[in-house]
């Protein structure tokens, strides 16, 4: 069993300091410079890694969410939190284009 968490998540840390900045109407490249020194990392190497990866693997969906624009990421969760399947184009991922069925 894992010890006790002494902090939040590296995760839940970035969204409680980005929704300050937000609500004080600083710009996504203001807060996230305001957010990231404050985060408190685990003090585990191999833990801080693989958080640090993370967090810079799902930048691009902070930055969305902050600014309010939906992605493709986002509106699949929506709608299967909706009991609905998600669009196509979403399963298939960016930049894919149909096969063309042959009548």
């Amino acid at each position: 069993m894992a010890p006790p968490r002494k902090y939040p998540t590296p995760a839940q840390q970035l969204v409680q300091l980005l929704a300050v900045s937000k609500r004080a109407g600083l710009s996504w490249e203001e807060a996230w410079a305001q957010a990231t020194p404050q985060v408190k990392w685990p003090v585990d190497t191999y833990d801080r890694r693989n958080w640090r990866g993370a967090i810079e693997a799902t930048l691009e969906e902070y930055r969305a969410a902050y600014l309010d624009e939906p992605t493709p990421i986002s509106q699949a969760l929506t709608l299967m939190s909706h009991g609905r399947e998600e669009p196509a184009e979403v399963r298939a991922g960016p930049g894919h284009r149909p096969a063309r069925v042959a009548a």
